[in-house]
């Protein structure tokens, strides 16, 4: 295939547990693309988190609520909070990169923290359905393997 017509010098596409330049340590997914493509190159790194951790039971809210907070208005915001915590500290501890770095947090139910969120609704409106299909079972496998180990003995 020629690869000059992409800035990057790849075509667009999902590359599965891509090295962390300079270290040994990998991602687990590299989206490729370009400025034309509207899909900018960066490194995923998949984090699914159990709602019933000890960390998780930390998060809390400000006791302030209005009329419109239901109890799963403010569970939902806690899980928010919460999985977006661990995509900040994901991104703090990352080490240093010639490509952008995004943390992609989930909850064991599927919950996804905020610039996951947006990020898949992106990337379905200009990845090819076959890419796209690849990195969304990419996802359910993880979820899958993450709740599997919930449940061995």
């Amino acid at each position: 295939m020629d690869t000059t017509r992409y800035a990057s010098g790849e075509p667009p596409g999902v590359h599965l547990e891509p090295l962390i330049t300079g270290t040994q340590r990998r991602n687990d997914i590299r989206i490729t693309g370009s400025a034309s493509s509207g899909l900018s190159s960066e490194d995923i790194d998949i984090t699914i988190v159990s709602l019933a951790s000890q960390d998780s039971q930390t998060a809390t809210l400000p006791l302030a609520t209005t009329g419109d907070d239901s109890v799963v208005e403010r569970t939902a915001k806690l899980v928010e909070k919460h999985l977006n915590s661990v995509a900040r500290e994901k991104r703090r501890r990352h080490p240093p990169s010639d490509r952008p770095f995004r943390p992609f947090v989930l909850s064991l139910g599927g919950m996804m923290e905020t610039e996951a969120r947006d990020a898949l609704k992106l990337w379905k409106s200009i990845m090819t359905g076959g890419v796209y299909s690849l990195l969304v079972r990419r996802l359910s496998l993880g979820l899958l393997r993450a709740r599997a180990r919930c449940f061995e003995a």
